[in-house]
């Protein structure tokens, strides 16, 4: 079996032990004017989005599957397959709050093959998945070489959005050091 295979079944079974968690019921003493989906928090006074047809732990867990196998394998069925039309990847890097940003499965790709091609020796460890049906955080370490042949080792954190039955958005960011070489 691939390594890329071995990661999406670890990952499956970390997401069974993480996603099979109750919704909580939103509690009657917050002042709330519910609108469609959205209700307004008085604790914080902004305006929060519930999407009240949770996946199943099941479903999740299918969806997860198939894009870390598209996302190892660079295949852009697997990632069409369980992205949404309008799919966007943050990364943390930019001018603005959102940072830049990678759109759609060709996106996603591109971005891969070019970090296949500047990353060498990759190692990710330390990884979990938890959330709910809706948002999912998977936290991670990963190591690699730079093309300048520095080491670089970043503790990481992804979240992603769903949306009816597929994966809305990926929202990355990391701490990173980077080791000179000698």
């Amino acid at each position: 079996m691939k390594l890329p295979h071995i990661m999406a079944i670890a990952m499956l079974l970390i997401i069974t032990q993480s996603c099979d968690q109750p919704i909580p019921e939103i509690s009657k003493d917050i002042n709330k004017d519910i609108q469609a989906n959205f209700y307004t928090d008085s604790s914080m006074g902004i305006a929060v989005q519930y999407d009240f047809r949770p996946q199943s732990a099941k479903e999740v867990q299918e969806i997860l599957t198939q894009f870390f196998i598209g996302f190892q394998t660079l295949d852009k069925q697997s990632l069409s397959s369980v992205l949404t039309d309008d799919f966007v990847w943050y990364f943390k890097e930019g001018e603005d709050a959102k940072g830049y940003q990678i759109r759609g499965a060709d996106g996603v790709i591109a971005n891969l093959t070019k970090r296949k091609g500047e990353w060498k020796n990759v190692k990710y460890t330390n990884n979990s998945i938890s959330g709910t049906p809706e948002t999912i955080f998977q936290s991670y370490t990963v190591d690699y070489d730079d093309l300048d042949g520095n080491h670089v080792s970043a503790n990481g954190i992804d979240i992603y959005k769903l949306r009816e039955g597929k994966i809305a958005s990926k929202d990355s960011y990391w701490k990173q050091r980077v080791a000179m070489s000698l």
